[in-house]
């Protein structure tokens, strides 16, 4: 728009002129607010993603615990196995070669080894969770940041544009432009027009 409405000689201006006028003001007010509703459900997308951050955070906690837990089984089965190990250096020692003992312990070492191997999986599992949690909700605010920044600027469009429609409303009363100029809506009392001259 090369000036605005307060600029524009109105009395100066033809019908056809300002019918334009008015459907190139009413055009951009349209476009403003499909921005802003585009806007509005991107912030209830970025909303639901801080939401599961959320729950991360709640999540990370329990996987934390989950670590902690598992460092502790893990040093428990180490002692346990440096027992094994020293019950037969005692008895290479001593002589005994009680078969049973000796299977029982290359059973017991067998279910240590296994343990080990599921709790390495647990715990690699629970890390690469904790990462995509963080990297999850690290990008999510920065997407919030960037929401915040288009919802002010929509916003402050909008309160200019919406001072400019009120000025459109005026101007069409005052001309009494016919309805066919109007933007769709409740159909009010017929006014009769002008006489032309």
């Amino acid at each position: 728009m090369q000036k605005s409405l307060l600029d524009a000689d109105i009395d100066d201006m033809g019908p056809e002129e300002s019918k334009r006028l008015i459907d190139q003001l009413r055009n951009e007010i349209s476009d403003i607010k499909v921005q802003l509703q585009i806007t509005h459900e991107e912030r209830e997308r970025i909303d639901k993603d801080m939401e599961f951050c959320l729950k991360g955070d709640a999540l990370a906690a329990k996987l934390g615990a989950a670590l902690r837990s598992w460092d502790t089984e893990r040093k428990r089965k180490l002692a346990l196995s440096r027992q094994l190990e020293e019950q037969e250096v005692t008895l290479s020692s001593s002589g005994g070669s009680g078969e049973d003992v000796v299977k029982e312990r290359s059973r017991k070492k067998a279910s240590l080894v296994r343990e080990e191997k599921r709790l390495s999986r647990l715990v690699g599992e629970t890390r690469r969770t904790l990462a995509e949690t963080e990297s999850r909700c690290l990008a999510a605010g920065e997407e919030l940041q960037r929401q915040q920044a288009r919802v002010a600027m929509a916003a402050s469009g909008q309160s200019q544009k919406s001072k400019e429609e009120q000025l459109v409303d005026a101007y069409v009363a005052k001309l009494d432009v016919p309805a066919t100029v109007r933007p769709a809506g409740p159909v009010g009392p017929k006014r009769r027009g002008r006489p032309r001259k």
